[in-house]
């Protein structure tokens, strides 16, 4: 029996950008908090685009635009804090960008393959989460 990422993933070394505690923490955690990797103009770029494409701008046919019926109902009903979710953007040139993004694409390959690693997108989701309404949330 095998493990996971057996014979590539090595969390007990320094990768190309990140250091072996973040790694660490990383496989620990399950996220990991990176300042600046990406330049506020680039965030602001993708920002705009998102707020395009909730104004129904442009939005590639393959792409799957969600609303959750809980905020679609409260007072978020227009504009970006409607849209939950945004899914198979990858034929959206601005956003995809993100996925391609150097520092971005750099932190991965330390997360999951090696410097060689000729990554691939199987999935793409953006996940929009709006600010509190202040009401308590219902799990089922």
């Amino acid at each position: 029996m095998s493990t996971l990422g057996a014979g590539v993933l090595h969390w007990d070394t320094d990768g190309s950008v990140l250091s072996e505690e973040q790694k660490r923490f990383y496989e620990k955690n399950g996220y990991l908090l990176i300042r600046n990797c990406v330049p506020s103009y680039e965030l602001e770029r993708y920002k705009d685009r998102f707020k395009d494409i909730c104004q129904g701008k442009d939005v590639p046919p393959n792409m799957t635009v969600m609303k959750d019926v809980t905020i679609a109902k409260s007072e978020y009903v227009d504009g970006e804090k409607a849209i939950t979710k945004l899914q198979d953007f990858q034929d959206d040139p601005v956003l995809f960008d993100y996925c391609q993004y150097k520092g971005v694409v750099d932190v991965v390959k330390d997360l999951i393959g090696t410097t060689k690693s000729n990554l691939m997108a199987m999935h793409t989701m953006l996940i929009n989460k709006p600010p509190d309404s202040g009401t308590v949330a219902f799990i089922d």
